[in-house]
């Protein structure tokens, strides 16, 4: 308690069904999967630590739900690409309290017509190891954009917690673009 968390949202387009009843053991499998692989990388010394804990029970991912307010097409630019900045900010809208120490991770529901893709915040110069990292100060954004009918299945093997893993490790400083 206390320590900094990724926080999992849960968004899908107003013209789109709400399916995290359907998603959500997905979501939680593939944080379990991130957990854990990061965790044996590490010799069990660090993991990603998942906001949990909810009325089913301590280790339950704590999702928050955010139905956007319109439609898929509302957040596509005309290639077809989601518009980063537009979801953020009304997840951002959202929030109880401003981003501060937690990162996010949002799974956006049924928003791109062909395959699932991610796409996170990169600080810039930002990739030296230690306390002075900025990215060590949280408050940053990492999406992974849902293809039309994200088969949950699918989603508890290999895809989404890679997919999960990449976009996050983003916000803590890794994969940078130098």
């Amino acid at each position: 308690p206390g320590l900094p968390a990724v926080k999992v949202v849960y968004a899908f387009p107003a013209d789109r069904p709400d399916r995290f009843r359907l998603l959500a053991g997905a979501l939680q499998e593939a944080t379990e999967a991130v957990t854990r692989f990061v965790a044996s990388e590490a010799a069990g010394t660090k993991t990603i630590r998942f906001d949990a804990g909810t009325s089913c029970g301590p280790a339950y991912l704590d999702v928050m739900w955010v139905p956007l307010s319109r439609p898929r097409a509302g957040y596509l630019d005309g290639g077809g690409n989601p518009l980063f900045g537009d979801v953020k900010a009304e997840v951002q809208s959202r929030l109880a309290a401003p981003p501060s120490a937690r990162n996010y991770l949002v799974f956006v529901d049924n928003l791109l017509p062909g395959a699932s893709f991610g796409q996170a915040e990169l600080r810039r110069g930002a990739d030296q190891p230690g306390p002075g990292n900025p990215n060590n100060h949280g408050g940053q954004f990492a999406f992974v954009w849902g293809e039309d009918g994200f088969d949950a299945d699918r989603g508890k093997g290999y895809e989404l917690p890679l997919l999960m893993l990449h976009e996050v490790a983003h916000t803590l400083g890794a994969v940078q673009l130098s």
